[in-house]
């Protein structure tokens, strides 16, 4: 199932890529940040799931990455739809204490 996932996101990541270069607009660009990362992490976990190595570095890589995916995606959210500035704020706070 891992597999499965891991090639859908691939998938998913090389359609929104050419999307984006096909219209580079600020809101493509964060939602193919957003889509690449994640694809990026389901892509990881599911190689170091077979190689059976799921040590705390590559642990804090996925968390690194899922958690700036979850940024990537609210400043896309953001240029669709204006946030106010706190939420952007707490957002990035939020994103930064799950990083540190």
């Amino acid at each position: 199932m891992e597999w499965a996932v891991g090639g859908v996101f691939a998938l998913l990541v090389v359609l929104i890529s050419v999307e984006y270069l096909k219209h580079r607009d600020r809101p493509r660009r964060w939602l193919a940040v957003s889509v690449v990362l994640l694809g990026i992490v389901a892509c990881l976990d599911a190689v170091a799931s077979a190689l059976g190595s799921t040590n705390e570095v590559i642990t804090d890589v996925l968390l690194v990455l899922f958690a700036l995916s979850g940024w990537a995606l609210v400043e896309f959210r953001n240029d669709v739809l204006p946030l106010e500035r706190r939420y952007r704020v707490a957002v990035a706070v939020a994103v930064l204490g799950t990083i540190a």
